[in-house]
């Protein structure tokens, strides 16, 4: 799904595109035809790309078959964002630029511009060095507390 239909028409997208009539999306079309014609734009060399995404949007509206399966497909989409949970914004310390990392990967993800492998490849090598230290914070951490056993137990 590369573009929101509806928005090509200049209509409103979501529930309110699905409840459009058939009438008011051909009448949208035609003024939108109108306005993006290439003969009318004489001096725009993008205008007949413009133009067949108009009729390519307008084919598949027009269409019941096919504009139902696009509003189905357009609400699972909503659904599903939806359904994720908000991202962390108050993180302190030696965090807070991992967050930023993976959060600038997660909105390049949904913007499907994570097509580069090197990024992703940066990525994994950045998240494998969090699990790293992670692994050495609990080791210390396993360390200091035997430490301590050992110092109580000799005292006693």
């Amino acid at each position: 799904m590369d573009s929101d239909h509806y928005a090509v028409l200049g209509l409103p997208s979501g529930e309110e595109g699905a409840r459009l009539s058939d009438k008011e999306i051909a009448k949208a079309y035609r003024v939108k035809a109108l306005e993006l014609h290439p003969d009318k734009r004489p001096n725009d060399p993008n205008a007949n790309i413009f133009f067949q995404k108009l009729k390519a949007s307008y084919e598949i509206l027009r269409d019941r078959k096919a504009r139902k399966e696009y509003d189905d497909r357009l609400r699972a989409k909503r659904r599903a964002a939806a359904a994720t949970p908000p991202p962390i914004t108050r993180v302190h310390g030696p965090w807070k630029k991992s967050l930023e990392r993976f959060q600038t990967y997660k909105d390049l993800e949904s913007q499907k511009m994570t097509q580069s492998s090197s990024f992703r490849i940066i990525y994994r090598v950045h998240a494998f060095s969090l699990l790293c230290v992670l692994l050495l914070l609990i080791l210390l951490c396993q360390l200091y507390f035997q430490s301590a056993v050992l110092v109580t137990v000799s005292i006693y």
